[in-house]
């Protein structure tokens, strides 16, 4: 559901419907004198503009998350499936493969809890880079056929599942934070440049 919120940009759906003008009447915008006719106040073309901006870096922004994140999830759920096959094709009893399954799920569900403790004090793009290396290894002792090392791998993947799932999206609120996208009262990028 959070995914979808980042989607849509925030300016659909933001803009009025301006009512179109008859060449008769007077625009209620005297562009000469930068003021609204019809309260005689000043329009305020910067907020325009302003607007304009902070929507612009926040799509930059979504697109750039969706990217990168839409190729980490790719990565595990292209390997997901085969692993239990290439477990059995390596001889391992059942038992031995639930036991690194578990493993692998236990590891995330314990540092799952800490993990963005650690990204918030080291920086949430080096732990996302951190994701990249940890995911690699674990792909890379699949190729040994020796538990030790598979259920390493399976720690390792564990760790990197719960990066995944937490560290690219407050990497994604930090960067709306830092460029000034959030309000004080809000958290979430698609509620921020409103």
């Amino acid at each position: 559901a959070n995914l979808l919120l980042l989607v849509v940009p925030s300016s659909c759906g933001n803009r009025q419907q301006e009512e179109p003008q008859s060449v008769d009447s007077p625009s209620p915008i005297d562009v000469d004198n930068n003021t609204d006719t019809t309260t005689n106040t000043p329009t305020n073309s910067y907020h325009n503009s302003d607007h304009d901006n902070k929507s612009s870096v926040h799509q930059r922004l979504v697109v750039r998350y969706l990217a990168v994140y839409f190729m980490a999830s790719l990565a595990d759920w292209l390997q997901g499936p085969y692993v239990y096959a290439l477990y059995a094709t390596y001889g391992y009893p059942q038992r031995d493969i639930a036991r690194l399954f578990c493993a692998g799920f236990a590891a995330s569900m314990i540092l799952g809890t800490v993990v963005g403790q650690f990204a918030d004090a080291g920086g949430r793009r080096r732990f996302v880079v951190l994701y990249a290396v940890m995911y690699g290894a674990s792909c890379v002792t699949k190729h040994v056929n020796d538990f030790w090392i598979l259920l390493l791998g399976r720690i390792l993947g564990g760790i990197a599942t719960s990066l995944l799932f937490s560290v690219f999206e407050s990497w994604l609120i930090r960067a709306h934070a830092d460029h000034g996208l959030l309000s004080p009262t809000s958290s979430s990028p698609s509620s921020s440049s409103s």
